[in-house]
């Protein structure tokens, strides 16, 4: 899409805008218009629209007002505002929820919707450093422009806003605000800070960093060209922004990434940052504590990846010593099981020397596995992404009651050879087991 494009279907927004916009959005519109407010929606709704032509759910509305000192207003208003709308949706049958959060803003769900409303403000951080996340000093203006109040956000396509109001005809209307050439970013398909003055604050936070990462793998955007990393300072970055910006990137690189760039430019790590880099390893996107544990286990055995690590990760992720220790203990089933042939087995039946002690062996990981089992019966994605599909039936099998396994046993009889040897692998391992502990 060329430039002269991107901005006509920008501006001509008016032509379908109704149309297109939710009647929970529109609701909201139409509540701050009463209010006396202007809202500007800003952010990842309008970034997404322009990458993906449609509209998304979660909607930060920036509400500015002729009166400087406004926000006072707001704030002194704000439970009675909350009241009137909490009734008014309850009336209408909505389902929904109002909070009101730090800083005045009040986040409003309604259905699959989620807004976010916001008093325009400037952020600034003061002394030395190194900082956190929320260490600013935080002042409202109810008169600034986009280009002063917007200088709080990332990245300028993330600051591309729709300013919106309704005309003499009751017809919803909008103004563009671009004040740092967002549009003109996606055409380029790089990432660019709002502020490149020399006066930035944008290093100042470290979260930056990763969600400059995030974006630019989420987005396929170029996000070296205008950031310097050797200007983040990282001591007070804490585990959780790393996970949650993790987790939002949709990407296993993400965490290859940032620890890459981390050694790259020598950035200094807490220790519990430090103690996440093994999720450099993850073959799939992070979805949760667990997932994330099980995917490091599963390839374990191609990436080197000791198993004190990922206990060590799994512990650091705020899981259980005890379930990591199950699950892993399921892996070293896995590696145990599958390097064992049929012959083998049956040699070990065969040998009184070998017999007695593999019997012990072969009882105890049996015993480990179906607790661990029972343990993650409850989230059998786990288990499928543990196991390879042929080894997790062998072990399902193992555990099956001695009626199903009479069952399966006829089944297998009359099966082809590969499912006859997977059956008396099966058949010769119960045997071992059977008297595991004499």
């Amino acid at each position: 899409m060329g430039q002269k494009n991107t901005n006509d279907r920008l501006n001509n927004l008016p032509d379908f805008i109704e149309n297109q916009l939710s009647s929970e959005v529109i609701l909201i519109l139409d509540w701050l218009l009463s209010l006396g407010v202007r809202p500007r929606v800003v952010g990842g709704v309008i970034r997404d629209w322009y990458i993906y032509k449609e509209w998304g759910l979660d909607w930060d509305i920036e509400i500015s007002h002729p009166d400087k000192n406004f926000w006072q207003v707001w704030q002194r208003d704000l439970p009675r505002n909350k009241r009137n709308l909490e009734q008014f949706l309850s009336d209408e049958n909505f389902e929904y929820s109002v909070k009101v959060l730090s800083f005045s803003i009040l986040r409003i769900k309604i259905s699959d919707h989620e807004f976010e409303i916001s008093l325009p403000r400037t952020e600034v951080y003061e002394g030395e450093g190194p900082f956190g996340h929320s260490d600013v000093k935080v002042s409202f203006d109810s008169t600034l422009d986009p280009s002063t109040s917007f200088l709080r956000r990332d990245f300028s396509i993330n600051a591309i806003s729709f300013e919106f109001y309704r005309n003499s005809d009751k017809t919803l209307e909008y103004k563009l605000h671009d004040p740092f050439s967002g549009v003109s970013h996606m055409e380029q398909e790089v990432l660019v800070p709002c502020d490149t003055s020399s006066q930035s604050q944008f290093y100042c936070d470290p979260v930056r960093m990763l969600r400059s990462i995030r974006f630019g793998l989420k987005l396929d955007l170029d996000f070296n060209a205008y950031i310097d990393y050797s200007k983040f300072n990282l001591e007070k970055l804490t585990k959780f922004y790393v996970i949650e910006e993790g987790h939002k990137s949709q990407s296993p690189r993400f965490f290859q990434v940032f620890f890459r760039l981390c050694s790259t430019y020598e950035l200094e790590l807490s220790e519990q940052v430090k103690a996440l880099s093994p999720l450099v390893y993850l073959q799939h996107t992070y979805e949760d504590e667990k997932m994330a544990v099980v995917d490091l286990l599963k390839n374990a055995d191609k990436t080197g990846l000791p198993f004190q690590r990922i206990e060590k990760l799994g512990r650091n992720l705020g899981l259980k010593k005890d379930w990591v220790n199950k699950v892993i203990s399921l892996k070293k089933f896995e590696m145990f099981w599958v390097n064992f042939s049929l012959d083998e087995l049956k040699q070990a039946l065969a040998s009184e020397e070998v017999n007695k002690a593999l019997r012990h062996i072969f009882f105890e990981r049996f015993i480990q596995i179906k607790d661990a089992l029972i343990e993650l019966e409850h989230r059998p994605d786990l288990l499928f992404s543990l196991f390879p599909k042929d080894v997790y039936s062998q072990i399902q099998f193992l555990l099956s009651p001695p009626e199903e396994l009479n069952k399966k046993s006829q089944i297998f009889r009359k099966s082809n050879k590969v499912e006859k040897e997977l059956w008396s692998r099966v058949v010769f391992y119960l045997q071992l087991v059977s008297d595991g502990t004499k």
